[in-house]
């Protein structure tokens, strides 16, 4: 929360502000961007314990992550992979309503291409 998710919040907020967004609005892409910060911050935590934990094994196959700080740490992989799915659809579901969501859309997508 205190790092990606805080930059992506900050920046959804000023851009509501300048659209003059209701508050139901804003506080659906606080939301938006919150889940799309902590999803982002978790791939980059399953990349960076599979990375130095799994060394010549496959995506999902057996390792113990390094970090007990990080995500995987806490969750194990599978868990931690899942969580990330349902921050990913989470994110879809809250702006699926709004006409022209199409680049908040994408982020998303991008996003969900660089979960393991």
């Amino acid at each position: 929360m205190k790092k990606v998710g805080s930059l992506l919040q900050a920046s959804a907020e000023m851009a509501c502000i300048l659209a003059g967004a209701d508050e139901n609005t804003r506080q659906i892409m606080s939301s938006y961007s919150v889940n799309l910060g902590m999803a982002y911050q978790m791939i980059d935590d399953i990349e960076a314990d599979y990375a130095r934990g799994s060394e010549g094994l496959d995506w999902g196959e057996e390792y113990v992550p390094i970090s007990k700080a990080s995500y995987t740490g806490l969750l194990g992989f599978d868990k931690a992979r899942k969580q990330v799915e349902n921050l990913l659809d989470e994110c879809s579901r809250s702006i699926k309503p709004f006409p022209n969501n199409d680049v908040l859309m994408e982020f998303i997508q991008m996003i969900s291409e660089r979960l393991p």
